[in-house]
């Protein structure tokens, strides 16, 4: 072979890698961007939700811990999942906490002790003025609360 024919062959070999590069560096792009699920029949909804999954398993230490950097979407969740619960009975117009039957004044002296706690009302046969003084008390100063019936 002469000279030329190698220096065409080597310019072919080039435009046929660089060409080969393109497509590759393309394909990776429109995977990233989820374009190429809608191009090949999926949608960049379910492309996202595959990476999501693939990055965070079921019940993972990342879904329940605490990074401690304050921007954790977990933050919320973890701080509800550690305060502690207050459980209360409301029976006719009685409130019981911690098998202790007490008025509304004493169990509200309990609840203010015991910053960011979620109280629980289990409504056993209540009065509805005791147990509507207990849930406007609640949500006057914002505290968080569920409710049970029996």
């Amino acid at each position: 072979m002469s000279n030329n024919e190698n220096k065409g062959k080597s310019k072919a070999g080039i435009a046929v890698a660089g060409i080969v590069a393109l497509a590759a560096a393309g394909g990776a792009y429109m995977y990233n961007t989820g374009s190429l699920d809608s191009f090949i029949g999926g949608t960049a909804e379910s492309h996202a939700e595959a990476q999501a999954d693939a990055r965070v398993p079921a019940n993972s230490a990342e879904e329940t811990s605490d990074t401690g950097n304050g921007d954790d979407s977990t933050d919320s969740m973890n701080e509800n999942a550690k305060a502690e619960m207050i459980e209360v009975t409301v029976s006719e117009d009685k409130y019981i906490f911690e098998d202790k039957v007490m008025d509304i004044d004493e169990l509200k002296g309990i609840i203010e002790g015991k910053e960011g706690a979620v109280v629980k009302i289990t409504d056993e046969n209540s009065t509805l003025n005791a147990y509507k003084d207990l849930t406007a008390y609640l949500e006057e100063r914002g505290i968080e609360f569920t409710e049970e019936n029996n």
